[in-house]
């Protein structure tokens, strides 16, 4: 349901924000500017306080016990390649896009298009109640690797490549709809605030860790290769999906 309402604001704001950069690339920040400060005075009137007992005096503690725990340890491999999708396609899909001489408003369309995708989670929701979590979860990754595969290799077909991004959202969207579960599931319920504290931490990783892998790899190969090794990576999420217990 989270998912699923915010794809409202993921639909609208590349759509928008690029039209508004063609007019003047201020106008862009200075809308998001008003939203990020409506939306903190908003949260100065909830009152919000984070929950008593959610801190620790040794995160490398928790860090420990997080990884020392096979099923936790898998979901946040599950969870770091599913966001890593999203970082690729929001980094590099428009870069690829401008590369091709595609029209500037083409970038914010793709992300939007890879976004409007996300008001199809409760029905996916309900696909992966009926087929089981392992099934589900592995197939949505191959689903990725088959698609980021194409556009990697796409070459002199651009039209292609676009088509098998925008192909791959499907998969991408699917991780999104369920992927979190594999944490709920195996957390222990005592320690789930701390748990959540480090299992939180794959979208940070995530931001960072494959974009710093690209800027090596683009300095000897071209742009599409991102997408091969995205299409990889994938490949392995979808082999270590099959390690999720059958009761999920």
């Amino acid at each position: 349901m989270r998912t699923f309402v915010a794809a409202t604001a993921w639909v609208a704001g590349p759509w928008i924000g690029v039209r508004l950069y063609t007019i003047d690339p201020m106008l862009v920040f200075g809308v998001s500017g008003g939203f990020a400060l409506a939306l903190f005075g908003f949260f100065l009137w909830l009152r919000l306080e984070a929950p008593i007992g959610i801190s620790s005096r040794n995160p490398l503690k928790n860090l420990r016990r997080y990884f020392s725990q096979p099923r936790l340890a898998l979901a946040w491999c599950i969870n770091f390649g599913r966001e890593m999708w999203w970082v690729v396609m929001f980094n590099y899909g428009p870069w690829y896009l401008a590369e091709q001489g595609f029209p500037e408003t083409a970038a914010g369309d793709l992300q939007s298009s890879c976004t409007a995708l996300l008001f199809l989670t409760l029905g996916l929701g309900w696909v992966a109640r009926k087929t089981g979590l392992r099934h589900f979860i592995c197939g949505a990754f191959l689903i990725t690797t088959v698609t980021m595969g194409i556009a990697g290799f796409a070459g002199g077909s651009p039209m292609l490549a676009l088509g098998a991004m925008l192909a791959s959202a499907l998969g991408a969207v699917a991780l999104d709809s369920v992927a979190a579960v594999t944490f709920l599931r195996a957390v222990r319920s005592w320690e789930r605030p701390q748990m959540a504290t480090v299992f939180s931490v794959y979208r940070d990783a995530a931001s960072v860790i494959p974009p710093a892998f690209f800027a090596v790899l683009l300095t000897v190969f071209p742009l599409p290769s991102v997408f091969i090794a995205t299409a990889i990576f994938s490949l392995l999420c979808s082999l270590l999906a099959l390690f999720l217990p059958r009761s999920m």
